[in-house]
């Protein structure tokens, strides 16, 4: 299919939006596609299948987070009863939260690392902690039944749900796997909290290393 710019919010003067789909074939399944100016955060509630991001492609399954940036490029290519909700959002609502949640190594992993690096390890890649996945469900629910409504203190409503999804995420977002190259990730997304944290502090190379565990 021809690559087409998706852009929509819940208002036409509020970037952020919660949409659930059931993805079962063509017909609700766009192909080559892109957000313009949008941050497209997915969680996938059930079901499996495959998503591709320019040329790289990687399984994805119920418990599976992902970012896809602004602007780039994506699609599903196989569908399996796949049921995702698709977080939405400007950078602007990222900008509310970013100081705070960037402390913390969840936060990291999704945004500071591509998806092409969770990509080059197949499925099971960033998923969220069992114990914490209903919560993450029952309010992207929550914001998606409010995706129609225009009534007084519903973008409120909106953005403090969004704000509790975030949180939620940025803690308890791990890899599914482990190696020796997610692991070295996984330290790597500490680093860059502690750095967050102590930005003033005199950073080497040799202090950076041996916080990771890691040689030079």
């Amino acid at each position: 299919p021809n690559n087409f710019f998706i852009v929509y919010a819940a208002w036409h003067d509020f970037g952020l939006v919660c949409r659930k789909t059931l993805h079962l074939s063509p017909n609700d399944t766009p192909g080559d596609h892109q957000h313009c100016d949008f941050y497209e955060l997915v969680l996938v509630v059930s079901g499996n299948g495959r998503h591709r991001t320019n040329d790289r492609e990687w399984e994805i399954q119920s418990g599976n987070v992902f970012l896809v940036p602004p602007n780039q490029v994506h699609c599903y290519t196989k569908y399996d009863n796949l049921l995702i909700y698709n977080l939405l959002f400007t950078q602007q609502f990222l900008m509310l939260m970013l100081q705070d949640l960037s402390q913390l190594p969840g936060f990291q992993l999704l945004f500071n690392l591509s998806t092409q690096t969770a990509a080059l390890e197949g499925a099971n890649n960033l998923r969220i902690d069992s114990d914490a996945f209903p919560d993450v469900v029952c309010l992207l629910e929550e914001m998606d039944n409010l995706k129609d409504s225009m009534q007084p203190g519903d973008k409120t409503l909106l953005l403090s749900k969004f704000a509790r999804v975030m949180y939620l995420l940025a803690r308890y977002t791990r890899w599914g796997c482990c190696n020796c190259r997610i692991n070295s990730i996984e330290q790597l997304s500490k680093l860059l909290c502690e750095l967050q944290k102590n930005y003033s502090a005199s950073w080497s190379l040799e202090k950076m290393a041996r916080f990771c565990n890691m040689g030079i």
